[in-house]
């Protein structure tokens, strides 16, 4: 029979009438990082995976440059996947960033979904992965460490590039969400070998999970066009802020199957069986889903 790990960085628990069935990490993380624990590496190394991904030069330092909306009176960040930018516009944007960085070592590059950012020296910095911004205000996790007060800097002078740059002037005029700035986040060197996992698929509604799929040899399967059919022991994660569509293809799915693991990783620090527990895996999946309502 086929088994599920089944990560939801933003439904709890409690959702799903779960116990914790043992203790996975310290204390609950950013989701990437508990992506590291379960592939075995110290972190995730998100940009230096998509920088292998597009063949890019290794001998670089690289972070993920993320478009991001804000609700500026309140500096917080709106949703947790970044802004949706087309290939166009991450083409011009990262012309006229280079522009902006030509004499500090760095240089950008347009990625699938947003930028990505090389860098000569080491970065002297740790960050905050975009997706534990959610509702929050940006400015307690923007760069920590050595070099922060340059990232800093550099993260002001790209919203000002941004504000009456032409990209935001066309977006305004069609009732897009302005680019208000990038999200610095995703450090790490990649790993000298390649972890043996037991999934066989990656299913997702984060575009850079490909990514990771792609590093491992595995295919990759965005959850919503294909939830209706799951290969055997794949790993699911589910990001996306439309959690009642995202959640209900899935679902209906886990109901369908006859499975005899469910392993539930709700980022809280603990691990999750939903088969060795007295509530029906029927009763829990629609727990979740009446949560959503």
């Amino acid at each position: 029979m086929p088994s599920y790990t089944l990560v939801t960085p933003h439904l709890p628990a409690e959702s799903w009438h779960a116990q914790a069935t043992h203790k996975l990490v310290a204390t609950a993380a950013p989701y990437p990082q508990l992506l590291a624990t379960l592939c075995q590496w110290d972190v995730l190394p998100v940009a230096s995976i998509s920088a292998h991904s597009q063949g890019l030069k290794a001998n670089c330092h690289w972070l993920k440059a993320t478009p991001i909306a804000l609700n500026l009176g309140h500096s917080t960040a709106l949703g947790t996947s970044g802004l949706e930018v087309s290939a166009a516009e991450l083409m011009q944007l990262a012309s006229d960033l280079n522009a902006l960085v030509q004499h500090d070592g760095l240089v950008f590059y347009p990625c699938q979904h947003d930028l990505l950012l090389a860098s000569v020296a080491e970065l002297g910095i740790s960050t905050t992965p975009l997706h534990a911004l959610r509702g929050q205000n940006i400015f307690p996790y923007l760069p920590k460490g050595m070099k922060s007060h340059y990232w800093h800097k550099l993260f002001t002078e790209i919203q000002m590039l941004c504000h009456q740059h032409a990209i935001n002037l066309a977006r305004s005029e069609n009732s897009l969400a302005t680019l208000d700035g990038l999200w610095f986040w995703g450090e790490g060197e990649l790993p000298p070998t390649k972890p043996v996992l037991p999934w066989n698929a990656i299913y997702s509604d984060a575009p850079w999970l490909k990514d990771l799929a792609g590093f491992l040899d595995i295919p990759f399967y965005p959850l919503l066009a294909n939830s209706s059919v799951l290969e055997n022991d794949c790993l699911i994660v589910i990001e996306s802020a439309d959690y009642l569509n995202a959640y209900t293809h899935l679902l209906k799915t886990l109901l369908s199957v006859r499975s005899n693991k469910i392993i539930l990783y709700p980022n809280d620090g603990y691990c999750y069986d939903l088969q060795q527990q007295t509530t029906s895996l029927w009763q829990r999946l629609m727990a979740a889903k009446s949560w959503l309502k």
